[in-house]
């Protein structure tokens, strides 16, 4: 059985650190997607498709 562990955000992390990177930017094309946002505009090929899968999970519904 696997446990959670939480690090202290003064580990520096890396996939941590991607991951609050990529995380604002997303979230302001979910809310405002007509309001420009050049950050997210060069993950976008990156993240939007994975095994032709293309889309957002957005939760709550």
């Amino acid at each position: 059985m696997s446990t959670i562990t939480f690090k202290d955000k003064h580990e520096n992390i890396a996939g941590i650190q991607l991951a609050d990177l990529l995380a604002h930017p997303c979230a302001r094309y979910i809310l405002k997607p007509q309001q420009e946002n050049r950050a997210f505009d060069i993950v976008k090929p990156h993240i939007l498709s994975y095994e032709k899968k293309e889309g957002w999970n957005v939760l709550p519904e």
